[in-house]
């Protein structure tokens, strides 16, 4: 047995102040676009100049000198088109009262007789204003065109009519985004956290309905009750803090509605025995509380097909559930509280069809596997799926004070996770090695902030504070069926029944097998890593922005911070034959 222990203690300190000021200048002019900007909808200007299809009748000629005044005779020749006005008047075509189509009858009868004149249908104009999106980037809400950060929006709606529900689905919509399905990673313009960190923290920052959580893990379900998902691209410091180097991802949810009961369910299917169905209702409770319940499961077998055994890998099984509450305490009070519950088990394509081993071992995988495929065709083999299985909690408490006209913000979160990701190391059929990481996760955060009214000069203030606590057990068993060596494996067993001239020699072996005291051991090798993480962070920031005129905005911003972490790491080899 062999062992060694690492214990790593860290501290850190620092001071970050940023400043940045933002200018924009405009030049008023005169133009024929400038409505789509007003908040008055005005139809557009009637248009004066007749169409090629419309008729201009012609004002009758004055009376020449000494020439007598025209007067109507009983009877008119038909109005002449523009087209047989301009021709000589021997060449005229002549006119049949009674073939005149029915569009010309229609222009004449309204021209002459006004007071029986059917309504004119009403014509369907496009929206002469652009729609306002307000988002909350700057912990306040705004119009997204007044905001100085490079950001991409999609609404609830477009969310629902794209199907997106996962990040994966997301990333295909909004640019400069990518994600990794098999290791649940996220990069905003490629900046993100290496693959497989169990023990690592994101470089972008998740914020679900207010509230930070550290890891993506708390977002591996997908999406459900959506209000809007904001991406707000580069560096996020001043009002988010730490880990806000790639970006930020804010998530609003839906929220208790206070003038009815409303609902909505949605069903999904497809291929591979896809299934996907979210319910979500939500009214008025009296005069002063509202309540939203939602629940969404989604359930979908895998796209490889696993010959080892006939099942596929890459399955889902997906059940989500959430309640917000929120009540009127004052006029001026306002509380909002809930939980998000998940469970989840998502097999990762990842390891699921190996194909290529270097050539001095594949005749031995091809041996102990003899379904090893060697083409990338959605067909493998594996003794265990690879998978990242789980559940978790989040149970936020939101108190909003109106003080004047300023905004007083209280948020305090509890969240917990728990999360086992591994399976088949080997990427074969035969049971050689196995990986095992289970982490237990809890976070607690306070946030605390001041937002100033909408003017020339605004400000918001605000502290924060945020603790966590990590555990990670890795385990890497090698040979893991090794415990059946010792009593002999089913084939021997099989062989030596057949044989009776090899029941010496296999008692010979499985004596040796006691002598080394193999038995006891459930693996030729294991391979065993504990590992703690606690953070203590601390943080107070602030964002000034003044406007002198209508086209110039300065901004300045500062945070302090201060974040602790202590780690310890204790890996343990133990086996017959330890690594």
């Amino acid at each position: 047995m062999m062992s060694s222990k690492v214990l790593l203690a860290a501290a850190r300190a620092g001071f970050a102040l940023g400043c940045m000021v933002t200018v924009a200048a405009a030049f008023a002019q005169d133009d024929d676009l400038d409505f789509l900007f007003s908040d008055s909808v005005d139809a557009a200007p009637a248009q004066t100049a007749p169409s090629d299809s419309e008729e201009t009748p012609a004002a009758a000629p004055a009376p020449e000198p000494g020439q007598p005044p025209l007067t109507e005779g009983p009877a008119q020749e038909p109005r002449e088109t523009p087209a047989t006005a301009s021709a000589p008047e021997n060449e005229r075509p002549p006119v049949d009262e009674g073939n005149v189509p029915e569009p010309y009858e229609a222009v004449i009868q309204v021209s002459a007789e006004p007071e029986v004149q059917a309504a004119a249908p009403e014509v369907r104009r496009p929206s002469s204003r652009i729609e306002e999106i307000v988002v909350t980037a700057q912990k306040r809400a705004e119009d997204v065109r007044d905001v100085p950060i490079a950001m991409s929006v999609m609404s609830g709606d477009e969310l629902r009519k794209s199907a997106v529900s996962s990040f994966d689905d997301m990333a295909r919509f909004i640019p400069n985004v990518s994600f990794n399905t098999d290791f649940n990673s996220l990069y905003l313009r490629g900046i993100g956290t290496a693959e497989v960190n169990v023990i690592g923290e994101q470089a972008v920052v998740y914020m679900v309905d207010d509230v930070y959580v550290s890891r993506l893990d708390f977002l591996k379900p997908g999406f459900m009750d959506l209000r809007q998902i904001e991406v707000l691209k580069g560096p996020q410091g001043t009002l988010y803090g730490r880990n806000a180097t790639g970006g930020v991802v804010n998530i609003g949810i839906g929220q208790p509605d206070d003038e009815e009961w409303n609902g909505s369910v949605n069903f999904m299917g497809g291929q591979r025995e896809i299934l996907e169905a979210e319910a979500v209702v939500g009214g008025p409770i009296g005069d002063r509380a509202g309540l939203r319940i939602a629940g969404r499961m989604r359930k979908e077998d895998g796209s490889t097909l696993n010959l080892h055994d006939g099942s596929t890998m890459g399955d889902k099984d997906i059940q989500q559930a959430r309640a917000r509450v929120r009540v009127d305490l004052t006029d001026s009070l306002e509380l909002v509280t809930g939980i998000d519950w998940f469970d989840y088990f998502i097999g990762v394509w990842a390891g699921n069809e190996t194909f290529v081993y270097p050539g001095a071992l594949r005749p031995v995988i091809q041996t102990l596997d003899p379904d090893f495929e060697t083409e990338l065709n959605r067909r493998g083999s594996a003794n265990l799926q690879n998978r990242s299985q789980g559940e978790g909690v989040i149970a936020p408490l939101k108190l909003n004070w109106s003080v004047g006209e300023h905004e007083i913000t209280a948020i305090t979160a509890y969240a917990e996770l728990n999360d086992l990701q591994g399976g088949d190391l080997d990427g074969n059929g035969a049971e050689l090695a196995w990986l095992f990481a289970d982490t237990q996760y809890s976070q607690v955060s306070q946030e605390l902030r001041l937002v100033s009214p909408p003017g020339d000069f605004e400000y918001v203030a605000g502290l924060f504070y945020f603790s966590s606590e990590l555990a990670t057990n890795l385990d890497i068993p090698l040979a893991p069926n090794l415990a059946g060596l010792g009593n002999g494996l089913p084939l021997l067993q099989a062989l030596s029944t057949s044989i009776p001239a090899l029941g010496g020699v296999l008692g010979t072996v499985d004596s040796v097998l006691d002598s080394l005291e193999i038995n006891q051991y459930n693996s030729l090798d294991n391979l065993n890593g504990k590992f703690n993480v606690d953070v203590d962070s601390y943080g107070i920031f602030g964002q000034m922005t003044w406007r002198p005129t209508d086209t110039l905005s300065m901004i300045l911003g500062g945070r302090f911070s201060s974040d602790v972490k202590r780690g310890q790491g204790v890996v343990t080899d133990q086996g017959p034959l330890p690594v």
